[in-house]
């Protein structure tokens, strides 16, 4: 029986990732975020087909996602953000249908906002990126969920009606945007929304009056934000857990200029409407 579990997290850690690591039958987790690790992946990373979580934020590994990452088919979380990975196209996830948590922020990919993840996608984090061009209305498609983050991006355009599609939303974030044209009204149709960012773009014209439906924000609510579990051999671990191990902290909020990070295992106790810097 090998091993199953790599917790390497907060050291200080240098190198290169060995390809042999990626060879293991039986890994489940391997956690090595805020470390010094830097070069590529190894190419051979896919062969961990047991890996069900992958956590290598802040560090500094660099060149392209592997291809070969799409075949981690157990693969649950991916969190990787902080890095200096780079590249106009990512793997296509799609036939993922385990991977729940995808963290790509803060980057230097670039081209257009990927879509190619699988519908059973809760939490989606592409934020400080280079990403430009139009949000794609196969966002519609991930039909889950949850966290969409792009802020700090290069997304044009108007704001899609289609947006509004995405009902499943409790959090939306596109701060930081070159976006522009008017609200839609249809941004009521979002009635799960807890948090909803859309500061710093250009938009114009009037705040939808059907704002006053979005109940979810006047009201105290009772909802576990992140109750994925899963079953790892005989044991289940909590997607919070993994959370708070990788300082996942995606939402920054920034009010009456202070900024505030927020972590995702305790979004549902905030309730915000963030609209400022808008020539509305």
């Amino acid at each position: 029986m090998g091993v199953e579990y790599i917790l390497l997290s907060n050291n200080n850690l240098t190198g290169s990732l060995p390809p042999f690591l990626f060879n293991s039958h039986n890994l489940v987790v391997l956690s090595l975020s805020r470390n010094n690790f830097h070069g590529e992946l190894p190419s051979n990373i896919g062969n961990a087909t047991t890996l069900s979580v992958l956590g290598l934020v802040d560090n500094n590994f660099s060149g392209k996602l592997p291809a070969s990452i799409v075949n981690i088919y157990a693969l649950t979380l991916l969190c990787l953000s902080n890095n200096k990975f780079s590249g106009n196209t990512l793997p296509d996830f799609r036939s993922n249908e385990h991977l729940q948590l995808i963290d790509l922020s803060s980057y230097e990919f670039s081209g257009e906002i990927p879509t190619n993840f699988s519908h059973h996608t809760r939490i989606l984090a592409l934020g400080k990126n280079n990403f430009s061009g139009n949000l794609s209305r196969n966002l519609i498609h991930l039909g889950k969920l949850e966290y969409l983050d792009i802020h700090d991006n290069k997304i044009t355009g108007e704001l899609p009606n289609f947006i509004c599609q995405i009902s499943t939303l409790h959090t939306l974030n596109l701060r930081n945007n070159p976006l522009h044209g008017s609200i839609p009204n249809c941004i009521s149709n979002l009635t799960n929304i807890q948090i909803l960012d859309l500061s710093n773009n250009y938009l114009v014209g009037e705040i939808p009056a059907k704002f006053g439906n979005l109940v979810v924000m006047e009201t105290t609510i009772n909802f576990s934000y992140l109750n994925l579990s899963y079953s790892v051999a005989s044991i289940h671990l909590n997607v919070d857990l993994i959370i708070k191990k990788n300082n996942i902290d995606d939402v920054t909020i920034i009010w009456k200029k202070s900024k505030q990070d927020l972590s995702l295992d305790r979004l549902k106790i905030y309730y915000l409407l963030d609209l400022s810097i808008v020539k509305l």
